[in-house]
């Protein structure tokens, strides 16, 4: 990327971070407009590695984090019935914090009352006033450590691991098992679909197999799709500048764009019904697992006007 071009985009998505924080929303866009969806495909299908491609339709398939995908395992793909199960770590964690904090929440509660009982008005007030976080701070060492141990064991206890389960259209799971076919070694140290090695040179793959247990990171996934919106978009600092001058609305939008885009580029596929209405929210938000349907109406940009010809999410990837 040129240091022109990256200086518009930071330029530019300084203004519309600005803006969506004015309006409350997000500033990751889908890939709505099917000429956008097909050119990326093109790209993708005709330019990249084949494990790229797997990760890609992964991510318009299923919407999951790019995090979670990045660490799938290959025990977690059932290659026969094309069952997918993957732990949600985002959800996992959310859930285990709030556990963690409803059990000291439980003990500050208890130092409350103990105060009220004492009739002691002034350490009654103060704790009053403090948030869970800040009474947590505030504990000596020697009683901290003690509760902070019988926490993650009420965090063990009730905070279950976030499942979420897809079924996986044929085409997709004939291209993992092609895909499997080509590593070079079986099993994988790990287990992963997306072991490091993958990525790096035919001779610097050798030495690194030796230390397989580690994944492609989102990092490295996420430069790479960004690199293909760039050249499968043709955004270029000539481009984007003549795009500016004349409104730039799309442009705006194809910055807005990142590997992020591809799980609101499925959430969007689910939630609407065609190229306008957005009608099965309530399923949209089931698949992605939001606990808010607001979260999911902002995900899929409902209301937003945009040109979809079919709502075919198999027709956003290709392995032909």
């Amino acid at each position: 990327m040129s240091r022109k071009l990256t200086g518009i985009k930071k330029e530019v998505t300084a203004a519309q971070i600005e803006k969506s924080k004015a309006e409350k929303s997000y500033t990751k866009v889908p890939v709505r407009e099917t000429v956008d969806q097909n050119k990326l495909r093109d790209y993708i299908s005709t330019t990249q590695p084949l494990y790229f491609r797997v990760f890609y339709a992964l991510s318009v398939e299923t919407a999951h984090r790019p995090g979670d995908l990045s660490a799938l395992k290959w025990s977690n793909i059932n290659l026969d019935t094309g069952e997918m199960s993957v732990i949600v770590n985002k959800q996992t964690q959310a859930a285990q914090s709030r556990a963690r904090k409803a059990f000291f929440k439980a003990e500050m509660q208890r130092d409350i009352e103990t105060a009220k009982r004492r009739r002691d008005f002034d350490e009654w007030d103060k704790l009053e006033r403090m948030s869970v976080d800040d009474w947590v701070d505030s504990l000596p060492a020697e009683r901290y450590a003690p509760l902070a141990a019988a926490a993650e064991n009420h965090v063990d206890k009730e905070a279950k691991a976030k499942l979420q389960e897809n079924v996986l259209p044929r085409v997709l799971v004939n291209a993992l098992i092609e895909y499997k076919k080509s590593f070079v070694i079986e099993p994988l140290p790990g287990d992963y679909v997306f072991p490091s090695y993958i990525t790096k040179s035919p001779r610097a793959k050798s030495a690194s197999i030796v230390n397989g247990n580690s994944h492609v990171s989102r990092t490295t996934f996420w430069r790479h799709m960004r690199q293909c919106i760039e050249n499968a978009l043709l955004l270029t600092a000539t481009t984007i500048t003549q795009q500016l001058k004349r409104g730039g609305n799309r442009v705006m939008r194809l910055l807005q764009m990142s590997l992020y885009s591809l799980r609101k580029t499925s959430i969007h596929f689910v939630a609407a019904d065609n190229g306008v209405s957005y009608t099965n929210m309530d399923e949209a938000q089931n698949f992605v697992g939001h606990s808010s349907q607001d979260m999911t109406k902002k995900y899929s940009h409902a209301g937003i006007v945009h040109a979809l010809n079919e709502d075919v999410r198999g027709e956003v990837y290709s392995f032909n």
